[in-house]
């Protein structure tokens, strides 16, 4: 029998940073600095994803706008890419791979972010994945 489908929920970060949409952008750029990642998921108070903005769009925002009042819930799109935790993994890769996202906020039934599903994610993926089959792989020099 063959193993059953990776799911999103296999590869994804939970319950990632994220910023309640009523907060300002400069808290956001705090956040994303400190945490030293690369996209960051906005809520409401109920924890329902609103958007998904990411550090280059956020120093855009932060040069042309400031941070004083503006709040990081007036930046983002509307309907930011999302998937459920209970959808294939090799389909979340192929539409990150076709729309060229560097991530999807992974949602659940009540629209209520559980995770963050990114690149990293995958390269995690793949070098655990791997690695007990790399391992019995004589090792390569380092010749540049």
């Amino acid at each position: 029998p063959s193993p059953a489908p990776l799911l999103v929920e296999d590869a994804m970060t939970p319950d990632p940073p994220r910023a309640r949409a009523d907060e300002s952008v400069a808290v956001a750029v705090v956040r994303m600095r400190r945490g030293l990642f690369r996209h960051l998921p906005v809520v409401d108070g109920s924890g329902v994803l609103r958007g998904l903005v990411s550090s280059r769009e956020l120093a855009r925002a932060e040069k042309r706008l400031g941070t004083g009042d503006v709040r990081i819930g007036e930046l983002v799109p509307p309907r930011p890419p999302r998937i459920r935790p209970d959808e294939c993994l090799h389909c979340a890769a192929l539409r990150m791979r076709q729309e060229r996202l560097g991530c999807l906020a992974v949602v659940d039934a009540s629209g209520k972010l559980v995770g963050l599903l990114t690149e990293a994610d995958f390269v995690r993926l793949v070098a655990t994945t791997l690695a007990p089959s790399c391992a019995a792989l004589p090792q390569r020099s380092k010749a540049g």
